[in-house]
């Protein structure tokens, strides 16, 4: 019996130093034996074994195409459209206008770029979106002012979301409307759209007042233009040619 005893008790302050060894080689990586074990539980727990949990990736913003303002005064543009894009959802509207005016100088090559690149194409990016009830005959009016001057530039040139635009240039150089769908439909004349826009276009900026009256306007949202665009963009991340909303014909 002391012979067990004596064995059991070797065992014991073996364990012990055993422990003490271990305890203070962990120490010594900056964890406890306690924290070790917790490490290799959570560790375990996150991931099956074998199978390392893939890392997490931050999104990003690509486009396969330039977006640039250049020529916004006398053209459709990708940056044009993707800027009307955002007006119109966050107007929740069935068209969007912005004028070749409301953009600043910018030019976003192709690849990767983020919200903030686009938002510092606008001129006044703090001006908040307003929602204005149209006619199609008021549309169609809007249209043919905005292209007076094209294909030359013009400041009062409107990029557009939700439309489809078909024109004629003639021998001297006149622009003619030749159709205008919203979406896959005719624009209706009589029929009373709502179509959003920067609040100063809304009150008839660029001679626009000619075209509408304030009275117009439905309601101005609390969406600023660099907020719609942020919003917008958060659920598009890769960016490629939109489909045409303004089509030439001879």
């Amino acid at each position: 019996m002391m012979r067990s005893a004596n064995s059991i008790a070797i065992s014991a302050a073996t364990f012990m130093l055993l422990s003490a060894v271990c305890t203070r080689a962990c120490a010594q990586k900056g964890r406890t034996a306690k924290t070790a074990r917790t490490a290799i539980r959570t560790a375990s727990l996150q991931a099956p074994a074998g199978k390392p949990s893939p890392p997490v990736v931050a999104p990003g913003w690509t486009t396969t195409v330039e977006l640039t303002t250049r020529n916004m005064g006398s053209g459709e543009t990708p940056l044009g459209d993707l800027v009307a894009d955002s007006l119109r959802s966050a107007g929740k509207a069935d068209i969007a206008f912005i004028a070749a005016s409301s953009f600043d100088e910018a030019t976003i090559p192709k690849g990767s770029f983020v919200p903030a690149d686009v938002v510092k194409s606008l001129e006044f990016g703090d001006d908040t979106v307003a929602v204005v009830k149209l006619t199609g005959s008021q549309i169609e009016k809007a249209l043919r002012h905005s292209l007076t001057l094209f294909p030359k530039e013009n400041s009062g040139f409107l990029q557009m979301s939700g439309l489809t635009v078909t024109v004629s240039v003639d021998a001297t150089m006149q622009s003619h409307v030749v159709s205008v769908k919203v979406g896959s439909a005719a624009l209706e004349i009589a029929h009373t759209y709502l179509v959003a826009m920067p609040t100063p276009l809304a009150n008839g900026a660029l001679a626009y007042f000619k075209v509408w009256p304030k009275s117009a306007i439905d309601h101005e949202t609390t969406s600023t233009l660099s907020g719609a665009i942020t919003t917008w963009l958060a659920g598009h991340h890769h960016i490629t040619r939109f489909d045409p909303r303004l089509v030439t014909k001879p």
